[in-house]
Formats: C-alpha cells, sequence, structure tokens
C-alpha cells in the first residue's frame, strides 16, 4: 500500500515512555487461534480511485491510502472472526483466485502498524470492570495492539499519584482520576471547605462546611470506588515542610497548591520531582482575563520549572506598568466552576495520554493560556534552556534564587 497523504498528523511529535508494573488482566489458554478485526473505533471508506479512508472515531484520525482492487476486497473480508487462513481461503473463493497466505499477511501487517486491524487470541479471557468499556476503547487508539487498551488502563489505575492542593482544580483532577479507576491517591492540603467553595468545588457539600478538604474529598472518591486508597495529609506547605518521602513514593505528582503562590510551591515540588526523576504536572488556573492549561513536565525531555522561570525573566525584563496603582486592594479572580474543570480535564486528559505512551505534540507540552472571550489557546514558546541550573549545564547558585 501506497500512503497518498494523511490529515491531522503533525510533523513535531514526542513519544513519551512511561514505563510502569502493570498488573496483567489477562489469561490464556493453552491453544493460540488468532483471528483478525477492524477496530471498533475505526471506519472504513472507499473513495474513487481505490482510495482506502481510514477514520478513528476518539482522536479524529484520518488516513488514506492508495491500493489495489485486491487490498479493497480483502478489507471487506475482514470480519473479526476469521483467522489468517480463513480470510485467504474466503478470499481466493471469492475473486476465484489461488493467493497465498503469505500475501494475505503482509496487507494484515501493514493494517496492524497503522492500528487499524487487531490481531486477537480467540480464548483470551479478559477481567476488566465493564464501566470503562468506553474508555478502554478510547486507550486503545494510544498505542498498538488488542490488548493495548486495556493494558493502558491498566497502567493507569496502577499508578500511585499524589496531589497537592485540593481545591477546584486539584479537587476536580482527584475526581477524574477516581472516575478513571486510578486506585491510590494521595492528598495534600490544610485548608478547610466554606461555603464560597459551592461556586467553584465539585466535591462541594454543604456537610462537609468546615471539614479538611481533603477529608471532603476523599468521602467523594470512596462514593466514586470504596476500593480506592486515599491517604490525606493536612499540613501548609511551607519552605521547610518535608515532601521528599511523599514524592519518592509516588508515580505522579500533581500540584495546583496555590498558597503562599503556586509559583513559589511549583518550584519546591517540581525541583524535587527533577531531582527523584518523577514526572508531574503542574496545574493551570486563573490569571486576570486568561486561565493556564497548566504543564507537563517530564524530566529530560521537556521545558522544567526553572526553564519556565527564566523564560518568564526574559520575557518581562523590560516590562514596567504604564500607570501608578491608585489604591491597593486584595484581587480574587472571577470564574466560573466550568472553567476550573476545564482546566482540570485537560490535565487529566494530558496525563492520562503520557501515562499510556501516546505520542505529543511539542509545541502542545508546554503551558497553554486560554482566552474564553476569543476561544483560543495560545502555548507558549517554552524551551528547554541548554543554561538551566536544574536541566541544563547553568549554575547551581541560580536554583536558590
Amino acid at each position: 500500500m501506497q500512503v497518498l497523504y494523511s490529515i491531522n498528523l503533525c510533523s513535531a511529535r514526542i513519544i513519551l515512555s512511561y514505563v510502569h508494573e502493570v498488573h496483567s488482566s489477562f489469561e490464556l489458554k493453552e491453544t493460540n487461534y488468532m483471528i483478525y478485526k477492524i477496530r471498533d473505533c475505526v471506519d472504513v471508506y472507499t473513495l474513487k480511485d481505490n482510495i482506502l479512508m481510514f477514520y478513528f472515531i476518539n482522536t479524529r484520525k484520518t488516513y488514506e491510502y492508495k491500493v489495489n482492487d485486491s487490498s479493497v476486497k480483502l478489507v471487506s473480508l475482514i470480519d473479526g472472526k476469521s483467522s489468517l487462513e480463513e480470510l485467504t481461503e474466503k478470499y481466493n473463493k471469492k475473486n476465484n483466485s489461488n493467493v497465498s497466505s503469505e500475501s494475505v499477511k503482509k496487507i494484515l501487517d501493514f493494517l496492524m502498524s497503522i492500528n487499524v486491524v487487531v490481531e486477537i487470541d480467540e480464548n483470551l479471557i479478559v477481567n476488566v470492570d465493564e464501566r470503562f468499556d468506553r474508555q478502554i476503547n478510547y486507550l486503545s487508539e494510544l498505542s498498538l495492539g488488542e490488548r493495548s487498551g486495556i493494558e493502558n488502563h491498566e497502567r493507569l489505575i496502577n499508578t500511585k499519584f499524589l496531589i497537592f492542593g485540593v481545591g477546584s482544580v486539584g479537587g476536580d483532577i482527584a475526581m477524574l482520576l477516581g472516575m478513571a479507576g486510578v486506585k491510590q491517591l494521595i492528598l495534600f492540603d490544610h485548608d478547610k471547605v466554606e461555603k464560597s467553595d459551592v461556586s467553584r468545588h465539585m466535591y462541594f457539600k454543604r456537610e462537609y462546611i468546615g471539614m479538611n478538604k481533603t477529608d471532603a474529598l476523599k468521602k467523594e472518591l470512596l462514593l466514586i470506588n470504596p476500593e480506592i486508597n486515599v491517604d490525606v495529609v493536612n499540613d501548609v506547605l511551607r519552605p521547610d515542610t518535608k515532601i521528599d518521602l511523599l514524592i519518592e513514593n509516588s508515580d505522579f505528582i500533581v500540584n495546583t497548591a496555590d498558597e503562599p503562590y503556586i509559583g513559589y510551591t511549583s518550584i519546591k515540588i517540581s525541583r524535587k520531582c527533577y531531582e527523584l526523576n518523577k514526572p508531574h504536572y503542574i496545574g493551570g488556573g486563573f490569571d486576570i482575563h486568561v486561565m493556564s492549561t497548566g504543564e507537563l513536565i517530564i524530566p529530560g525531555i521537556t521545558p522544567c520549572v526553572n526553564c519556565y522561570m527564566r523564560y518568564f525573566k526574559k520575557k518581562l525584563a523590560d516590562w514596567t506598568p504604564e500607570n501608578k496603582k491608585v489604591v491597593d486592594v486584595i484581587n480574587e479572580y472571577g470564574g466560573f466552576a466550568s472553567q476550573s474543570l476545564f482546566s482540570a480535564s485537560y490535565a487529566v486528559v494530558q496525563i492520562i495520554k503520557y501515562i499510556s505512551g501516546s505520542e505529543f505534540e511539542s509545541e502542545k507540552l508546554t503551558r497553554g493560556e486560554v482566552d474564553f472571550e476569543q476561544y483560543k489557546i495560545q502555548y507558549l514558546d517554552v524551551k528547554k534552556d541548554p543554561n538551566c541550573p536544574v536541566c541544563g549545564g547553568g549554575t547551581e547558585n541560580e536554583t536558590k534564587n
């Protein structure tokens, strides 16, 4: 098959490798009878001039290939019930031909290489909760093979998450991870539920007013999944707070702690994560008229928190306010629960894609600024800084600033 052209394919991609123990949900009988099927999430169309179009429903990707009549006829016979030998026999009988199984296998191998067709052992028994069927269907598009959706699901639910700050964005991230089947969470926060939280905290209930946010959120998570293991740490994140062991014993870390300021908490958390080679996500939030998506930080691959600091320092080097402030006030940025949920949802999709070993567009690994007036996301042009003292070759003194 010859590639004509492809739509929605990115020229710059990074394939991130997430290594984590997978507790298998598969059982195999002794026999090994392989059949072939087109993925449930793929629609196949024939266009003029013998062009086959494959449309991936979940990710909206489209591939088009120029093929011959024989390939079109073979694809139409892939029914999810037939082995290589049976497909070859069906093809020869229907077309009064004598093609070899090796020729058929070459086409099947190509279709598997582009994730359109999967090879299934009919004796494979899968033990997965049916409530995750749609999630597994989506995850199957993120890597190759029939088991890929389930294996990606297993990687996700067995990842131990540590979340600093469980307010509107952090709390939503925890809820979304719990709904996705994650089994282990550590929640770190010192704050208590207040009446005003009703407008932004998705886990808010009047009965929780006065409770520690971590304890209230834990109750909600246990309603989603009674078997989830949630540990809480009711503490203030100060410069001298000991967090090394918490980070060391976790697989993925999320920071949305915004007291005294998320920039300060991110420096403390991210530098320790980088030192321990832990992937982490700095959650987004509100910044006057725009909202941040947050950023995924993968040690050795993406810009680190210090790279972001250096980026903003250069960008704002010549900036000064045009007018002196007349009145000093304490500002609280406005927003809706739906906007916090957007930021949390964006973060969780990025986290799940990373854990599944998905491909990323390189520019979408950095922070994006969301303008809800224009409905646009503008991604910052932050690169790994070769002079960064954390991930590059810069001086150590800068990390103390």
